[in-house]
């Protein structure tokens, strides 16, 4: 699948030259035809295999599995609430925000571990857990206390407070997990910018699909929509983050999406 994404080898073997005198090599080296050549697919079976633990489909699919979990929690965990006094249902939206932010820090954090064998997965999974869980957790807070017979805001108005809370929430975040990227690529604070960036057009789709419901739904019905929502909002999440992480480089071309591994 061709994702617009640049894909290369993740491991480049160097060759190095003996420094033995040649004499002294002919004498104990048996000749070459008497040596069995190791398989040619052999160097390129294990770049492939490096290529495809760490792909940029890996990344998205991380992403879309992550969201869709979480969503699909949030979503029981919306309507659970409804009956619910209103510091129990605030309890249980909560916990909804920390399965969407556990699910995304793990399965994220294990991508990266697998591009960097010494990136702290906990470290990653923590960071999200802590701002993106508790973030999500909290913005869903107001709705859930709020007065039933009260006025619902505009579509408009609901979406550009999306997009803001994105933008912020995702600055946010970049800057926990800038730290846990520190010393395997070039420019980690550059995952700011592009955690905000990604995170603006996710919430939007989050958002949208959490207002398409009513109260007439069925139960059933209100969980589709936000599985649903959450496969959409991790393909973006995934597509755009992926796409703007080559810049973590340093570079304006950059083999491996960007993210080079320092030594």
């Amino acid at each position: 699948m061709t994702l617009g994404v640049e894909s290369a080898d993740w491991d480049d073997i160097g060759t190095g030259r003996s420094t033995l005198p040649e004499d002294l090599i002919a004498e104990c080296d048996p000749p070459m035809d008497m040596i069995p050549d190791a398989p040619a697919t052999v160097s390129r079976q294990t770049s492939a295999t490096s290529t495809a633990s760490a792909s940029a489909s890996g990344w998205i699919i991380a992403c879309v599995v992550a969201e869709g979990i979480g969503m699909t929690a949030s979503a029981v965990a919306a309507r659970a609430s409804e009956e619910l006094p209103r510091s129990a249902a605030l309890v249980i939206v909560v916990a909804g925000g920390l399965i969407e932010g556990t699910t995304l820090g793990v399965l994220q954090g294990a991508w990266l571990a697998r591009r960097f064998p010494g990136l702290s997965r906990f470290g990653w999974a923590a960071t999200t857990v802590l701002i993106a869980g508790l973030g999500w957790a909290f913005a869903s807070a107001p709705s859930v206390i709020a007065d039933p017979g009260g006025t619902e805001p505009s579509t408009v108005f609901v979406l550009v407070m999306a997009a803001g809370l994105g933008l912020a929430l995702g600055a946010l975040l970049g800057t926990g997990q800038a730290l846990v990227l520190r010393g395997h690529v070039r420019h980690p604070r550059r995952w700011i910018g592009i955690s905000a960036a990604a995170w603006t057009p996710t919430m939007v789709v989050i958002f949208t699909g959490a207002t398409i419901p009513d109260a007439s739904w069925t139960a059933s019905a209100v969980i589709l929509t936000g599985a649903l929502t959450g496969i959409v909002a991790g393909f973006v999440l995934g597509l755009v983050s992926i796409v703007l992480m080559r810049t973590l480089s340093g570079r304006a071309k950059h083999e491996g999406h960007g993210l080079e591994q320092r030594s």
